[in-house]
């Protein structure tokens, strides 16, 4: 398949214009013919790569209704999203290891696939619950924390299959820093849902942590005499954060200064997208049970003002992003060669460039999605 007169996204962060061509499921030759984009002219972009989503259109994607799951990925696919990380719940570990065990399975232990059948691409699982703090918890149930416990995230992996990529912790809970440390060469270590302080955080990014989930949310501020851990993160080498673009969980400012300060190449854009992402404003019961409130944009859990996930997709937050002011170029990084990088897929996943898997998203000069691709195949 030949794609001529396109922009498209290469490895080094930067928007060319020329001609892409695929076959069998790769990107067989990458034709640059300007170096800087055309405005106009259509785009060839990677499909997304969202190292943290949960759910959509009323079903997580590894739910037990095998129908409705299959439903979410194909539509999780069709949003943008070619590849990405089931996130967990805090749930009972009976239903994390029924969870993690079909999200592994589907994974092919978590190495990418060529035949996706129409859905997006697991790549394993991404644990969020249950090692969080009780004060941080957010839509998290309470009554499903646990501490840091390695033989149980090790019946958890097993059931996966080896493919839990990412565990989350609250650093301060007893056993997360020494199971951190114990599990830093083969896990990406987040911390996430937790009360540490600034010092707590940066004792944590020295001991086995080397990532924020979803960044201001559910975690200490950032204030002038109490910096806590987005400060933390910014001073520690090598640290990633995660964030969820859509304007509601960070507002614009906010994004804007993210951007600033850490710089783009070490920030991930997440959807951290529930159950009701893809659905219309009502009120719905998510997958833990609890009853969720979807209002302008915005899910909450109902009653209450906590938020309890996003539900817009990953493209979409892309593209409102851009919206905000933020240089296109560098929120496309976030959204696909970063976690790439982060994943250590680099070399097949998150650029048009050569011998990559051909996920891509041929889409209008106006960033909005006309095909998407899937191992070279129209979906």
């Amino acid at each position: 398949m030949l794609f001529e007169n396109v922009n498209y996204f290469t490895k080094d962060g930067r928007l060319r214009f020329g001609s892409v061509s695929t076959e069998n499921g790769r990107i067989r030759d990458v034709r640059m013919q300007d170096e800087s984009y055309h405005a106009g002219a259509r785009f060839l972009l990677p499909g997304c790569i969202d190292m943290h989503t949960h759910a959509m259109l009323g079903s997580e994607y590894f739910g037990r209704n095998a129908e409705a799951a299959a439903k979410a990925r194909r539509a999780l696919a069709k949003s943008g999203t070619t590849s990405f990380l089931f996130a967990t719940m805090a749930l009972s570990e009976a239903e994390l290891i029924a969870q993690c065990a079909r999200a592994g399975k589907a994974a092919e232990l978590c190495k990418p696939s060529d035949d996706t059948e129409g859905e997006s691409r697991c790549l394993g699982v991404y644990l969020e619950g249950p090692f969080l703090s009780y004060e941080k918890k957010g839509a998290h149930d309470a009554k499903y924390l646990h501490l840091p416990d390695k033989a149980m995230l090790n019946r958890l992996n097993q059931a996966a299959n080896g493919g839990i990529k990412a565990v989350c912790m609250a650093p301060e809970l007893e056993g997360a820093i020494e199971l951190a440390n114990d599990i830093k060469n083969n896990k990406i270590v987040s911390l996430a849902h937790s009360a540490a302080d600034y010092d707590a955080s940066l004792y944590a990014f020295k001991n086995g942590f080397s990532n924020l989930t979803h960044t201001f949310n559910a975690m200490q501020p950032m204030l002038h005499r109490a910096p806590g851990p987005v400060a933390a993160a910014y001073e520690s080498e090598g640290i990633t954060a995660e964030f969820i673009g859509d304007g509601v969980h960070i507002k614009p400012a906010m994004l804007r200064i993210l951007f600033r300060l850490f710089t783009y190449e070490r920030l991930i854009l997440i959807s951290d997208s529930i159950s009701v992402c893809g659905m219309a404003d009502g009120v719905y019961t998510g997958v833990d049970g609890q009853r969720i409130r979807l209002e302008n944009g915005m899910a909450t859990i109902d009653g209450t003002g906590t938020i309890a996930g996003s539900a817009m997709p990953m493209f979409a937050a892309l593209k409102r992003l851009i919206s905000f002011g933020i240089p296109a170029e560098e929120v496309i990084a976030t959204a696909t060669i970063n976690p790439a990088k982060r994943l250590g897929i680099e070399n097949k996943l998150g650029a048009i460039e050569e011998g990559f898997m051909a996920d891509m998203l041929l889409c209008s000069a106006k960033l909005d999605i006309e095909k998407v691709f899937i191992s070279g195949k129209e979906i």
